[in-house]
């Protein structure tokens, strides 16, 4: 293993669907929802994902090691400005595959896995793999086992810390199983899936000159046939299919306090609201 440790962190946007009013949702006939008017997000564990790549790179340079950080993800071209965020907070490179806007891959972590392990093979070579452990809309935490399948490579899940050894040959996981917290030591390359981790909830912000900077680099661009794949069997070859969608509607009242003045309002709100409350 060389001192350059290449990391691969893969990530995906999503509608932020929590900006639907009730009367907002439309759910179209392929079942997917009217959301072009929404704003976009990252989900929130490949947030998690992203920043600890970056954390990795920090501690891999107080250890005089050099890394190269490649930000990953799988979709249509409306994750241009992430992608361009990153190459803002030091990513080396921004890659996007594109698919056909008539391919679903909410629901296909095979799919999913199959073009992350093409990438890798073909084209990036990475040592480590770090993704979330699910997308906010398909949540099924199945992406990274599938990947770590398909390279013939060690997979952990529901990690929450990272640290590199002197030599780069391996990486200090650790992770919690069943309720435990577990640490190991395991050798490069790797996959993994991370849990909630506090010290990388968030995404790390750019200053200007950085996201200036970062306006002029172009996103690695490549389709589905780049990769001798076709898009079509990729579609097919889920083993679930989306029989429907339903909205969770939790209606809440909106009750105001009448009263003379700011005292007034404040006995009522005590006797008629809080202090049933308050009451064993």
């Amino acid at each position: 293993m060389s001192n350059n440790i290449k990391i691969l962190a893969c990530f995906k946007t999503v509608a932020d669907l929590e900006m639907l009013t009730h009367d907002d949702w439309l759910i179209n006939d392929d079942y997917s929802i009217a959301s072009s008017f929404v704003r976009k997000a990252l989900s929130n564990s490949d947030e998690n994902a992203l920043e600890t790549a970056l954390q990795l790179a920090d501690s891999a340079k107080n250890l005089g090691l050099t890394t190269e950080l490649t930000a990953l993800t799988i979709g249509d071209d409306n994750s241009d400005s992430f992608l361009k965020n990153l190459y803002a907070v030091n990513y080396h490179k921004a890659v996007a595959i594109n698919i056909a806007s008539n391919i679903d891959l909410r629901f296909n972590p095979l799919a999913i896995a199959t073009l992350i392990s093409h990438y890798r093979e073909q084209i990036g070579q990475q040592d480590i793999i770090i993704l979330g452990n699910q997308s906010d809309d398909g949540q099924n935490g199945q992406t990274a086992m599938l990947l770590a399948e398909k390279l013939n490579w060690p997979c952990i899940t529901q990690v929450t810390h990272l640290a590199l050894t002197h030599d780069s040959t391996h990486l200090t996981v650790t992770s919690v199983q069943d309720g435990l917290i577990l640490q190991q030591s395991i050798k490069l390359p790797l996959v993994l899936a991370m849990g909630y981790t506090p010290e990388a909830a968030s995404l790390r912000l750019p200053n200007l000159k950085s996201k200036l900077s970062a306006a002029k680099k172009d996103i690695e661009r490549y389709g589905v046939a780049d990769f001798n794949l076709d898009e079509q069997q990729l579609n097919q070859s889920n083993d679930k299919k989306l029989v429907g969608l339903l909205q969770p509607y939790n209606p809440k009242s909106c009750v105001f306090i009448e009263g003379k003045d700011a005292q007034e309002k404040a006995q009522r709100l005590y006797q008629h609201y809080l202090k049933p409350r308050l009451t064993p």
